[in-house]
């Protein structure tokens, strides 16, 4: 699994270098990424559904977790230049021009690729969250997880919400019929329902589904972006073993007063 995850980067870093001017039209970069990140994704086993479904040890928990948070990460990797784009963003604490110009273009250019990023980044915030085995990446992850929830965040509270939401024949968007999806763990009783409805909005989306997490009761509300990085900061603080978790909270917390202070 290690092994496709650095398959994944290796393309991701030839997607924007140089050498891509000289890459023939049959070898689509693009596609070889989705195939190689798809084909991980056959191997995903969720530990929430581990620990719910039977009885297991701690080494086989631990080696379930660390190889979901591969998975995972790998489809951030995978998510076109949103993991070039995005330390410019997050040392200028959201400040930077240009880098959010392109996030704003990265939000219009796919709109099933954000919501495969908001899933997948929700994914890895729950499982540090749930199941921390203080190894050295996790505090990596969730910065980072956190970090791609911000953008989504602010994509889902701009003029961009409609396009990355919007179903596939949807004639309708009261109330009445919205539904409340939680992104980061599946409910104990109903794994299964949960996992088939989370991959079906994936893959339509829909105006009428509420989208959620701990600590983040609407995803895409206006105070959802402070609230997203608050609950990714109380994660790190749980990292204590690892000085770096120190080092991403102290960046997220400027990203936190800058987005206050632009709102006053």
């Amino acid at each position: 699994m290690v092994t496709l995850a650095r398959f994944v980067w290796s393309l991701k870093e030839l997607q924007v270098s140089p050498l891509m001017d000289v890459v023939p039209d049959y070898m689509p970069v693009p596609d070889h990424k989705a195939t190689l990140t798809d084909k991980m994704g056959d191997f995903l086993v969720s530990p929430h559904d581990l620990k719910y479904s039977m009885a297991t040890d701690d080494r086989t928990l631990r080696h379930v977790t660390q190889r979901a948070l591969i998975i995972h990460m790998a489809y951030l990797y995978g998510a076109s230049d949103l993991m070039d784009w995005l330390p410019a963003l997050l040392r200028s604490a959201g400040f930077n021009k240009p880098a959010r110009e392109r996030m704003i273009k990265w939000g219009e250019e796919d709109p099933a690729r954000v919501r495969k990023v908001i899933y997948h980044s929700s994914q890895i915030l729950g499982i540090c969250r749930d199941f921390p085995f203080n190894t050295p990446y996790e505090s990596f992850y969730a910065f980072y997880a956190g970090a791609v929830l911000w953008c989504a965040a602010t994509l889902l509270a701009s003029p961009l919400r409609d396009s990355i939401c919007s179903g596939k024949d949807e004639k309708s968007d009261s109330e009445l019929n919205r539904v409340i999806l939680l992104l980061d763990r599946p409910p104990v009783n109903d794994a299964a329902n949960w996992t088939a409805g989370i991959l079906k909005w994936v893959r339509d989306g829909g105006r009428h589904i509420q989208l959620g997490m701990y600590g983040v009761p609407m995803l895409g509300s206006p105070e959802s972006r402070v609230q997203v990085v608050q609950e990714t900061v109380r994660v790190l603080q749980n990292m204590r073993v690892w000085d770096i978790s120190r080092a991403f909270a102290s960046t997220l917390r400027r990203l936190v007063r800058a987005v206050e202070v632009t709102h006053r």
